[in-house]
Formats: structure tokens, C-alpha cells, sequence
């Protein structure tokens, strides 16, 4: 069975995500900037593949909004390298409207990209 890859997998619900998922004895990989199985950062694409490497399952979340900073395009990019790499199962943490009727949020542009993903 291929691994299940928790973007954030460290932090509060990464870390719950993984937890569960290794006590059901499914094969988990944590990333994270600093503290992960495997080192990923959502504003560095060159760990992007090394997190994927072998991944079948990703649990996806945007882990910083912070303000001034344009990061819609950085986890739909991601989906698209994701499927590439031959995921074929993606989960991502939203919250119902956000961003309102303002689609310029970064979580619109990856739940469509997810949507829109072709896989599960």
C-alpha cells in the first residue's frame, strides 16, 4: 500500500490526521517546514517532490494565511504536481464560505483545484 502524505502533519489537526490514520495501520508520512517525516514548505517547490515521492493520498491544508502575501496559485500548483506524481486521492481542510463571495481567497483556488483534479 502506498503512503498517505499529511501536509502540516505536526501541527494541531496534521497531527490528529496522521495519528488515527497510523492506528487504522495505514502507511503516514508527515511533512512539515521544520519537524515532519520529511521536509515540505508550501513556498519552496523543490521539497514538493521528495514529500510526493511514492505518495497515493494527500491531506492538504493551507498552512498560513498570512495577510499581503499572494499565495492562491501555491496549492492548486501543488494538486496539479500531486496527480502528476500519481496521487490519486486528495483531502483538503476548508471551512464552508469561506472567502465569502470574494474568490480571490487562497482556499477557493485549491478547492477548485481539488475539485477539478480528476481524482478522488
Amino acid at each position: 500500500m502506498k503512503t498517505i502524505l499529511v501536509l502540516g502533519g505536526t501541527g494541531t489537526t496534521g497531527r490528529r490526521i496522521a495519528r488515527r490514520l497510523s492506528a487504522d495501520g495505514l502507511p503516514v508520512r508527515t511533512a512539515s517546514r521544520t519537524d515532519g517525516d520529511v521536509r515540505f514548505d508550501l513556498d519552496d517547490p523543490t521539497t514538493w517532490g521528495p514529500a510526493l515521492d511514492g505518495v497515493a493520498a494527500m491531506y492538504l491544508l493551507e498552512p498560513a494565511l498570512r495577510p499581503g502575501t499572494d499565495r492562491r496559485q501555491h496549492l492548486p500548483r501543488l494538486v496539479s504536481e500531486a496527480v502528476a506524481a500519481g496521487v490519486t486521492r486528495l483531502v483538503l481542510l476548508s471551512a464552508y464560505g469561506v472567502g465569502g463571495a470574494d474568490d480571490s481567497h487562497p482556499l477557493k483556488s485549491a478547492e477548485r483545484a481539488v475539485r477539478g483534479s480528476g481524482v478522488d
